[in-house]
């Protein structure tokens, strides 16, 4: 029988903090909180407008490195399936997100070119928002992403 392990419990503290931040949700602040409570712990999110009030906070320099954007993962999946496999796997989705929802067009068929272009610029903008970026480091087919 595999051996489960142990599951996370948020530091209260940092919890504490993180509730303060009126554009962080709760449930955000709890995954967060986890994350910060585990060394490797890693974080994808698509909440920019929390990012953008998180890097005004003190505890972005130790979530560093640490925070993966849904743009990322989809750059990741453009990258490797190709922009008719991602475009077929956003259509009944797209609305769910304010910001990929523009990137792949109204009618769900931006060309290659605008995908690549709009999703590196919301993992730019992002990216810049605090030094050291809290964003993660992923390698792509085609580059490397902002460290």
């Amino acid at each position: 029988m595999a051996k489960m392990s142990a599951m996370l419990v948020p530091d209260a503290s940092i919890l504490e903090d993180l509730n303060g931040i009126t554009q962080v949700d709760p449930g955000e602040a709890v995954l967060i909180a986890v994350t910060l409570r585990d060394p490797a712990g890693m974080f994808i999110t698509g909440d920019k407008r929390a990012l953008r009030a998180l890097a005004q906070h003190p505890l972005a320099t130790r979530l560093a490195g640490r925070i993966v954007l849904v743009e990322q993962v989809l750059e990741l999946c453009l990258n490797q399936n190709g922009r008719e496999w991602l475009l077929t796997c956003i259509r009944e989705h797209r609305a769910i997100d304010k910001a990929i929802a523009m990137i792949v067009g109204s009618n769900c068929d931006a060309s290659l070119e605008n995908l690549s272009a709009g999703l590196s610029s919301y993992i730019g903008e992002i990216s810049n928002l605090c030094e050291p970026s809290m964003i993660a480091c992923l390698i792509t087919a085609n580059r490397k992403l902002p460290s």
